[in-house]
């Protein structure tokens, strides 16, 4: 091939390569939202303009591209609120989704009813949900399987996720609930009250709920640098936990694979901030292979909580104020070195921490009184 034929060649690969012409679309009213995700195509930048709006459930099957994702933002947050009594708000079934600048309320008359603010699914790989305020749901962010595919790659940085009241259902509570899935990374995030009532001692796994969980033959996990209130300006609820990898177990239809081996593996916890979970762990590892807890805080929680001869971790370099660390039914932990402060559970936490704290306690009361 002669050197003008290659670079015309190179040059037709790259024009098929990326997409006919990233468009800037500004939608104003339900109908416009509505028809642009619709129409939406890879390089999209879809920008809404400021306002509340009500939604349905909406199903994103298209697909962006790696390097041109499909974009739905605002310009800043706290321009636009979407709300929705949708089971289902946002279920994205293609890849490279960009989520970001959005505040998202659900609005069911009853809490069962109002299930996931994002459901990922399916080949829905490299979604980004980033620096978006997410009130009012069971599970907010959910990743599971479809069709025998799980989405890999997916981020979730840098968001609020939180309740204005307390959950009255018997469904599984976790803001964050990820079954199956490689390779996500869960990072900056604020995660806050999110208790459900009970009229019973906790008789089944779903009774526990938990800030975040990794389970179901997930792999390559990334969680760090969240700050976790598992109650702060709503009451404590009883049962309610941290972080997990493994969480309370997954039925073997839903696993990725099998999970006769494990729940997780090779997965990292580090840098985060646990705080306000008493008598339940703040980091709770179930059936985790390989695991690295390394570098966090837990003040006000039942410390570190390894379970299951499945589980093996190395556990360093972390401060806990009230709970210890401690290794159960077999689970094999290597502890290098950490600060334990014994029952202070009224120490500081870090200073990012203090900061994203104060933030969230002004934009709550603000929100819950308006609500009122």
């Amino acid at each position: 091939m002669t050197r003008g034929l290659a670079l015309t060649a190179f040059a037709l690969l790259c024009w098929c390569a990326a997409p006919a012409a990233a468009r800037q679309i500004t939608a104003g009213n339900v109908a416009e939202i509505l028809t642009a995700l619709q129409r939406a195509k890879p390089g999209d930048t879809i920008t809404i303009a400021p306002g509340r709006y009500a939604l349905p459930a909406i199903r994103l099957r298209q697909s962006g591209a790696q390097r041109h994702p499909i974009t739905l933002r605002a310009r800043r947050l706290g321009e636009v609120e979407l709300t929705s009594d949708a089971t289902e708000f946002f279920k994205v079934a293609g890849p490279d989704w960009v989520f970001e600048n959005l505040d998202i309320a659900g609005t069911c008359a009853a809490d069962t009813a109002c299930e996931h603010a994002f459901h990922i699914v399916n080949g829905a790989d490299r979604t980004l949900i980033r620096h978006n305020r997410i009130h009012d749901y069971n599970a907010h962010i959910k990743g599971n399987g479809e069709g025998g595919r799980f989405p890999n790659d997916v981020r979730i940085e840098d968001n609020w996720l939180f309740g204005t009241h307390v959950r009255h259902t018997d469904n599984p509570i976790a803001p964050i609930d990820v079954v199956g899935g490689k390779r996500w990374i869960v990072r900056g995030n604020l995660i806050a009250d999110y208790g459900k009532t009970f009229g019973h001692p906790a008789t089944r796994t779903d009774d526990f709920g938990y800030a975040l969980f990794f389970k179901g033959n997930s792999a390559g996990t990334l969680v760090e640098r969240n700050v976790v209130l598992c109650a702060d300006r709503l009451p404590h609820l009883p049962y309610t936990r941290g972080l997990s990898l493994g969480g309370s177990a997954t039925g073997p239809e839903f696993c990725e694979g099998s999970c006769d081996r494990d729940e997780n593996r090779a997965s990292v916890i580090r840098g985060n901030v646990v705080l306000a979970c008493p008598d339940q762990p703040g980091i709770y590892l179930f059936r985790a292979a390989d695991a690295q807890v390394t570098g966090n805080t837990l003040i006000g929680t039942g410390g570190i909580v390894a379970v299951s001869p499945d589980t093996s971790a190395t556990v360093t370099d972390n401060a806990v104020a009230g709970g210890g660390i401690a290794a159960q039914t077999g689970a094999r932990l290597d502890l290098g070195r950490s600060f334990h402060a014994g029952g202070r559970t009224n120490a500081s936490p870090p200073a990012f921490a203090q900061q994203r704290i104060a933030a969230y306690r002004t934009y709550w009361d603000a929100l819950v009184k308006r609500k009122n």
